[in-house]
């Protein structure tokens, strides 16, 4: 089974669901938008068990642009010495975040940073955490378009700081 998340997030019943763009080149999961069942949700026979028999089993149910309130999407980045990064790998134990480069731009980083070329082409720049700082983009998307017709039109966009210390760790909150 094939399957692409869309990283888009719902309002579906007064709750914030992740929402799945399903494509199962095996014909058992139907092509479709889907969400999560909720743990002590009820199931019905729209239901569907996904990884059914592994310790990734969960339940989801087809979804459609009617019984969604709002779509919006998430997206995070890094600012370091004034330039925004897309590309990261943060290792909290190092204390140091990898920074995925341009290698025209690879001797242009203050020679105290390490640039190491990770594979052909493919450049990071390891910085110390507390060098960079990181942001969070929420893009609001017409639900209609995009379910009904392929189409990403935006609606808003708004950004914020991210300065909250855990944002480093891994908790069940973040």
């Amino acid at each position: 089974m094939k399957y692409i998340e869309s990283g888009l997030y719902v309002g579906y019943k007064d709750e914030i669901r992740y929402l799945s763009n399903i494509k199962d080149v095996t014909g058992e999961i139907p092509y479709g938008f889907y969400i999560r069942c909720e743990i002590g949700e009820k199931m019905d026979e729209t239901c569907i068990e996904r990884f059914g028999g592994t310790e990734y089993a969960h339940y989801i149910r087809p979804v459609k642009s009617y019984e969604i309130e709002w779509m919006y999407e998430i997206k995070h980045f890094l600012i370091f010495q004034g330039k925004k990064y897309n590309g990261y790998w943060v290792f909290p134990d190092e204390g140091i975040v990898e920074l995925s480069i341009y290698e025209k731009d690879r001797n242009s980083y203050d020679s105290k940073y390490d640039v190491i070329m990770v594979a052909r082409g493919e450049w990071i720049l390891k910085v110390p955490i507390d060098e960079v700082t990181l942001y969070e983009t929420k893009t609001y998307l017409d639900k209609d378009k995009y379910i009904n017709e392929d189409i990403e039109e935006v609606l808003s966009e708004e950004t914020y700081l991210i300065d909250e210390p855990w944002w480093l760790e891994e908790t069940k909150d973040n």
